[in-house]
């Protein structure tokens, strides 16, 4: 913006009337805001513009790293290989100019994996090729073994509920066995049935009390 501005204003009078009646079509909805928003006659001249322009966005700007922003990557705790390069790179590629000896010392000393830090010390490595094709061979590795590892407890866990299984069949059969091996209790004898004519023999029997 500011090196349109100033070659407009070095193509005279009519470049400078042509830029401002553009100006309002090029800028950002936030920078022509603050615009509108300038005091009246605040701003003569295509140089004051640019500079409180300048001034006023620098800081919203994102400015490219430093490679003291890589030196400040390091492996986190229970963080896998593959994760930190991929973070590492991503920062790296963020830095203009930067030469390969900083990021190999840089990713050497941000590493937890004390294996490959060992690998890397002892091989003289001069460039990022080198230094990542070992990286990710070792990433690599970690991720066969996490996979292996995985694989086992999984195994574990399924020979374990197969067995819970298997035990909670064998209860439940036990349990149907104890059932059926319960006496049952007998049958109550049946009521004595009363024949039609036992109550009248009966009150026509002499009382042996009172004859």
């Amino acid at each position: 913006m500011a090196r349109s501005l100033s070659a407009s204003y070095s193509g005279g009078r009519r470049g400078q009337l042509m830029m401002a009646n553009y100006l309002p079509m090029v800028l950002a909805p936030n920078v022509l805001t603050w615009l509108m928003g300038l005091p009246s006659r605040s701003i003569d001249t295509w140089e004051e513009l640019c500079r409180q322009l300048i001034n006023n966005f620098k800081s919203t700007c994102n400015r490219p790293s430093s490679e003291w922003d890589l030196n400040r990557i390091k492996q986190r705790e229970g963080e896998s290989l593959r994760e930190y390069i991929q973070r590492f790179c991503h920062k790296r590629n963020s830095i203009p100019d930067i030469e390969e000896r900083a990021i190999i010392m840089y990713f050497k000393e941000g590493l937890r994996d004390t294996a490959l830090f060992h690998k890397l010390t002892r091989k003289d490595i001069r460039t990022c090729e080198q230094l990542f094709d070992i990286a990710n061979q070792f990433a690599k590795a970690e991720e066969v073994i996490l996979e292996i590892q995985e694989r086992k407890r999984d195994g574990q866990s399924s020979h374990h509920d197969r067995a819970e299984s298997s035990k909670s069949q064998d209860k439940k059969k036990k349990s149907f066995r104890e059932v059926a091996n319960i006496k049952r209790p007998r049958s109550p004898k049946p009521a004595h049935k009363v024949r039609p004519n036992e109550c009248g023999d009966f009150l026509e029997r002499k009382c042996v009390i009172y004859p």
